[in-house]
């Protein structure tokens, strides 16, 4: 069944147009998304339908166009797209019954275009500590969705968030998303946030609350470990600018904590409780 043909949705402040014959499932990840805000469209795809593939991975893959490396290329089984973030446009086919296909492909078409607005993709959890946006960051199995789920504040998202440079400072974006190309249904999004970044906090296992701030150099390689940018060079070499930009301007703090003992009441110190 065809429905709704088009919608403008909003991705960490990031206007997407997505226009063609959306079926049911494409229309309820538009419904999460959509915006009235009034603004210049960052990027326009276009979803059409094709016959299925006669080959291709049962997983998404997310890599650079062999022919133009500022073009992205996702690879399924159920569809392809083709992606330019530096153009503003792209393609999806997908198949009958292709599942999440339009959910992947603006999940990645968010990361390709943010390192071009100055603002990166960050694998962590954004919490909204009274006002103001902190992000807890790590490796798989760091924490994040167990700070997220201890948090007494307001969670932003407990897996992908961005953060922003303006000119009144950096700020942290939800984005709509979990993190990773999953092919199951997603839960409704939580409204749009824009906050100020206060601190971005690297996540450790310790026996009691520990913080301790670190310097650029280390805050810049232990960041790099978890900036989502997609495979082409030119992205990288635009979110390494954006990265080094970070690292220097805003505090970046490791944590060591266990679960045991919540950490908001030192942190709510240590950081600067505003209200």
């Amino acid at each position: 069944m065809i429905g709704r043909s088009g919608a403008l949705v909003d991705l960490a402040g990031l206007l997407i147009e997505v226009t063609g014959a959306l079926d049911p499932e494409e229309i309820q990840t538009t419904d999460r998304l959509r915006t009235t805000r009034n603004g210049t469209v960052a990027f326009r795809l276009e979803v059409e339908r094709c016959a299925p593939m006669a080959s291709g991975p049962p997983a998404a893959i997310v890599e650079a166009d062999a022919l133009s490396a500022r073009r992205i290329v996702i690879r399924h089984r159920e569809f392809r797209a083709e992606l330019d973030p530096f153009d503003g446009t792209g393609t999806l086919a997908r198949s009958d019954g292709s599942g999440a296909a339009l959910d992947v492909t603006l999940q990645v078409a968010a990361k390709a275009l943010l390192p071009t607005r100055n603002a990166l993709p960050l694998h962590g959890a954004g919490i909204s500590l009274y006002g103001r946006g902190v992000v807890f960051f790590g490796v798989s199995g760091a924490g994040k969705s167990t700070i997220s789920a201890l948090s007494p504040h307001p969670v932003v998202s407990d897996e992908l968030v961005a953060v922003a440079a303006s000119a009144g400072g950096w700020r942290l974006r939800s984005t709509g998303f979990s993190e990773g190309l999953q092919t199951s249904p997603r839960p409704p999004a939580r409204p749009y946030v824009d906050l100020p970044l206060a601190a971005l906090v690297e996540l450790g296992k310790g026996p009691t609350f520990r913080l301790e701030q670190a310097a650029p150099a280390r805050a810049f390689r232990r960041l790099l470990d978890v900036a989502m940018v997609p495979p082409a060079a030119p992205l990288w070499a635009a979110g390494l600018s954006v990265l080094r930009q970070l690292a220097e301007t805003v505090p970046v703090f490791r944590l060591e904590w266990t679960p045991k003992e919540a950490p908001w009441v030192e942190l709510e110190r240590a950081l600067g409780r505003t209200d």
